[in-house]
């Protein structure tokens, strides 16, 4: 069958990213699971190869490699850590609050999620922007003394934060999933809207757990390190005066 005869259904049966990729048309395949792609594209005015062209970028996109992302200077993986976390406050999580927001309350298996997601939305943002303005403040301010000639270093002790091994411990302990991993696991999929929010949750997941990944072996590593650098380095010039 030709992708364009085939009805959302069948279409998010197949692949559960397509949904994102009909959200980005501006398609809500909610209110349209038994639609073929094709009265779609009659029905929005969307050229088919446009859409086609949608599916394909959404299906085809992954993320860049471990490996790959070890291999950046601390200031990239920084930058790289920074654009994953616009995504999740642009794209990712606002996706799935506006998926909970259309879900019928009274028949859902997912009212408990309905009422716990937008407090964990609340609280994740609030764990990235202090993390941004505390950890990588500090990373930047590193950075700065050191290629400064050390005549900033006085930046570096208007902190009152644990160390950068204490919030790498931490860091490591965290697990700000738990919750709602705990609330999908026994959720039956009777639905596809149920089946599309819980493939959603599921996929966040694995992807912070990438991103807790890259921030404890790789983003906490290469600051320790330059830590150190940079303080060794002051208590030798300070030791000259």
């Amino acid at each position: 069958m030709h992708v364009m005869k085939k009805t959302v259904r069948n279409l998010l049966d197949e692949n559960f990213i397509y949904a994102r990729a009909l959200h980005y048309l501006g398609i809500d395949f909610f209110h349209c699971e038994e639609a073929t792609l094709e009265e779609l594209c009659v029905d929005k005015g969307i050229d088919h190869k446009r859409l086609i062209r949608s599916l394909y970028q959404f299906d085809t996109k992954s993320r860049i490699p471990f490996g790959e992302i070890n291999e950046y200077p601390l200031p990239l993986v920084v930058a790289y850590l920074k654009f994953a976390h616009q995504g999740y406050i642009k794209d990712s999580l606002p996706f799935i609050v506006g998926l909970l927001k259309n879900l019928n309350t009274n028949q859902s298996p997912l009212h408990d999620l309905i009422a716990i997601f937008p407090l964990f939305v609340e609280d994740f943002i609030k764990h990235i922007y202090r993390e941004e303005d505390h950890l990588f403040g500090y990373i930047d301010r590193l950075y700065k003394t050191k290629n400064g000639g050390y005549r900033e270093a006085h930046q570096l002790f208007f902190k009152s934060e644990p160390s950068l091994a204490e919030q790498r411990a931490h860091h490591q302990e965290e697990d700000e999933m738990a919750s709602l991993r705990e609330l999908i696991e026994e959720v039956q999929m009777d639905s596809l809207h149920v089946k599309i929010i819980v493939q959603e949750i599921k996929a966040f997941d694995r992807e912070m757990l990438y991103h807790a990944a890259i921030e404890n072996e790789i983003l906490f590593p290469k600051a320790i390190g330059l830590e150190s650098e940079v303080l060794l380095r002051i208590q030798e010039l300070s030791a000259l005066n």
